[in-house]
């Protein structure tokens, strides 16, 4: 698996660790925009990304079944109330309290 100027082959375990550390040099926290604002009831639509995930993904060549592995973004939407904009930091604030109350992240995107 190839992540910027690393290459890594092998167990499972140290593609993860490969992974996380690309993460941690990489990840220059989470930005948040605010994409609608309804005047009339106080609504502000807001889309953000979190932190990037590990994709793994299978094809079949012509030299067989491949797999291959890459960072894939994270998508979330939130509405606030009282015309109330985030920033980022308030958002990376929210991203860090809902990981800590899901246990990390969905089921269906666990390994």
């Amino acid at each position: 698996m190839s992540l910027g100027c690393v290459t890594v082959e092998g167990s499972r375990r140290l593609v993860r660790a490969a992974f996380l550390r690309f993460r941690r040099r990489h990840h220059h926290g989470a930005p948040v925009a605010d994409v609608h604002t309804n005047p009339r009831d106080g609504q502000v639509l807001h889309v953000a990304t979190g932190v990037p995930r590990l994709m793994v993904m299978t094809a079949e060549t012509c030299a067989g079944p491949r797999a291959y592995v890459g960072l894939a973004s994270s998508y979330f939407e939130k509405t606030t109330t009282g015309l109330q904009r985030l920033t980022d930091e308030e958002w990376g604030q929210m991203l860090v309290a809902h990981r800590r109350r899901r246990g990390g992240c969905r089921i269906w995107l666990r390994p």
